[in-house]
């Protein structure tokens, strides 16, 4: 079975300068600073989940099939005993960008991700997975916020802890998974969805994946 904590809204003033989330109260980060509310939540797992608890970092915007995802987390948690690997893996659970240039142009459409060579200068990212959902164990997501301590900050926080701290920590490309069946559904900021406030709110999309859950016992709320 699958544990999940939800920490959206159970991080309590962390301990980490400019990153404060208290309760449900809800803190406006400027983008360039989105990495700090990452690591908060990477610190939280790390100082309050047992070390073979695995970690997942999501966007709102998401929905995520829990019985694929314990399917994958199965398949390299067998894989990891099997071949006596260190740690468990990264998986890609949304999409893996390899070889992937830096975004440069500063006014251009997709400024909001956009890289000086002031901030990063090489041509290419490390491999790394593409924000939106990615799972590591509560372990290896220790390591890299220890590491990111001394660390540049990229605000692409994705590129910057699962590629980057990655790198430093040792963790090979390898160990950057994609898997082979479809785990997130993006949503894309639910655009052209019925309001949020409306009790059927995502109903017709949970219901179209909603017999996929039934290959694993999942937790019910």
């Amino acid at each position: 079975m699958l544990k999940i904590v939800q920490l959206g809204s159970l991080l309590a003033c962390l301990n980490i300068k400019s990153a404060y989330i208290c309760f449900h109260v809800i803190v406006f980060f400027l983008f360039r600073n989105m990495h700090l509310k990452t690591l908060a939540a990477m610190q939280w797992a790390d100082d309050h989940l047992d070390r073979e608890f695995l970690y997942s970092s999501g966007d709102d915007d998401f929905m995520i099939n829990l019985g694929h995802l314990q399917n994958i987390v199965d398949k390299y948690q067998r894989i990891v005993t099997q071949n006596t690997w260190p740690e468990f893996p990264v998986i890609c659970t949304y999409h893996t960008l390899i070889s992937a240039k830096p975004y440069r142009n500063k006014t251009g459409t997709f400024r909001k991700w956009a890289i000086g060579e002031d901030e990063y200068k090489w041509p290419y990212y490390p491999k790394c997975c593409l924000g939106g959902f990615y799972t590591m164990s509560v372990n290896v997501a220790g390591q890299l916020q220890e590491i990111a301590r001394t660390t540049p900050a990229l605000h692409v926080d994705d590129v910057w802890i699962t590629g980057i701290l990655r790198q430093k920590l040792g963790m090979p490309d390898e160990m950057v998974i994609t898997p082979e069946e479809k785990i997130a559904h993006h949503f894309i900021g639910y655009r052209n969805k019925a309001s949020q406030n409306k009790i059927d709110f995502m109903k017709k999309e949970w219901t179209n994946i909603f017999d996929e859950f039934k290959i694993k016992s999942m937790c019910s709320c």
